[in-house]
């Protein structure tokens, strides 16, 4: 089966989307992508190949659980952890980083800190776009792994001047993870702040929810 969504408005922008949809026996094989980083649209594939997609930029499979509460679990994983996983690319390709954070309270800015000779900061001079994962495995893998929930951040570096909130934020950093003083007190340490555009959760093995921020 295939389904083409050439134009889905999610988040307040517009977003030029192909959506192909495939099934082999009772394993969905789906993929999007899209002309644009301000939305990343998400689907799931329900039953036998049918596609659910709520075009206003939230893409659903379970509606258990409304959207709004969905909502609230990719900020509670954002803000409740230390730890995440950073993807960026560069010339020489994609690369992933294990990083220490910091959330905002409202899950819309994320904040890391490294050195500028490192290769994940020269990767983000070539290209602002990044993916962050977090995930709760350290609570959920010694008992049940199809209950492990996976959240995928998609967003944008947006520069800090130095000044008070580049401080401030160096602070909230180092209070919550003093070993980045190895960073943050060398003259090339650099801060990055990820500004969220969506987010992708994924709660065991078959529920799915997408969600772009509206800017």
């Amino acid at each position: 089966m295939d389904d083409q969504a050439p134009l889905a408005k999610a988040g307040g922008a517009f977003c030029l989307c192909s959506l192909q949809v495939s099934t082999l026996g009772r394993a969905p094989i789906f993929g999007w992508s899209t002309r644009t980083p301000a939305c990343w649209l998400g689907a799931m594939v329900r039953g036998q190949g049918e596609v659910g997609i709520d075009f206003m930029g939230t893409a659903s499979h379970d509606r258990g659980m409304n959207d709004d509460s969905k909502l609230r679990r990719c900020v509670e994983l954002l803000t409740g952890n230390n730890l995440l996983v950073l993807a960026t690319t560069g010339p020489e390709g994609p690369h992933t980083s294990l990083m220490a954070y910091v959330a905002s309270e409202d899950g819309r800015e994320v904040y890391l800190a490294t050195a500028r000779d490192s290769r994940k900061w020269a990767n983000i001079q070539f290209d602002s776009r990044v993916s962050l994962l977090i995930d709760d495995r350290a609570g959920t893998l010694p008992q049940d792994r199809r209950t492990i929930s996976a959240l995928t951040v998609t967003g944008v570096h947006v520069p800090l001047d130095d000044g008070p909130e580049a401080e401030g934020l160096r602070a909230r950093l180092l209070s919550r993870h003093p070993g980045l003083a190895v960073f943050l007190n060398r003259p090339d340490g650099q801060l990055i702040r990820v500004r969220v555009q969506s987010y992708l959760l994924l709660s065991g093995p078959n529920d799915a929810f997408h969600h772009c921020l509206k800017s």
